[in-house]
């Protein structure tokens, strides 16, 4: 994944372009450590009249040119009671900006979930861990495996060629089921249809 203008320098117009939301090619890859979210942010893009919003779970563990969302928002002096819902500060707790990409061949990617519509209450279970969580339907209709569960272990090794077990399904679907928030395991909403 790249930025929409990877080579743009970073600086304080650059975040505050990115962090408000406007309509100029930044640098960065906004992304979300919390699914429910990263699930939030698609509804609102899909309410706008977009089309074909997926959420792309990713390995963040060791990622570099990470940002804290919200200590650059603080930074550029937002605040919670502004208007503009993309100038609260409170809005960028959980969000992250990666500066230039995500390399591809890093394997990185975990899982793509597409649909229009939503899955509420599919169960999803880890050693330990058992919770159930809201996903987009297409995730659970199209992708091989009889469990969600299974479906998730299927996404995991087709991206990254891990199988069964792994630490990336454990956090995957801790975060999934909002067990806990890791930062090991981050979502990015993603356009995949550009005008």
């Amino acid at each position: 994944m790249v930025a929409r203008d990877p080579n743009r320098p970073i600086t304080r117009e650059a975040f505050d372009d990115c962090l408000s939301w406007k309509k100029v090619e930044t640098p960065f890859i906004p992304f979300f450590s919390n699914w429910q979210r990263a699930l939030k942010m698609r509804r609102r893009l899909i309410e706008k009249g977009e089309e074909d919003v997926c959420i792309v779970a990713i390995w963040s563990k060791g990622l570099r040119n990470v940002y804290d969302a919200y200590e650059v928002a603080k930074t550029l002096v937002y605040g919670d009671g502004s208007s503009n819902s993309r100038n609260r500060l409170a809005d960028h707790l959980d969000e992250y900006l990666v500066f230039r990409e995500i390399p591809a061949d890093a394997y990185r990617v975990l899982a793509i979930f597409n649909g229009r519509r939503e899955q509420e209450n599919i169960d999803l279970s880890v050693p330990g861990l058992t919770g159930s969580a809201t996903v987009p339907d297409a995730f659970m209709r199209d992708v091989p495996g009889r469990t969600a569960k299974d479906k998730l272990k299927n996404e995991i090794y087709q991206h990254t060629g891990i199988s069964e077990e792994s630490e990336h399904l454990l956090y995957l679907v801790r975060s999934m089921v909002g067990a806990f928030g890791f930062p090991w395991t981050s979502f990015v909403v993603v356009r995949t249809h550009q005008d």
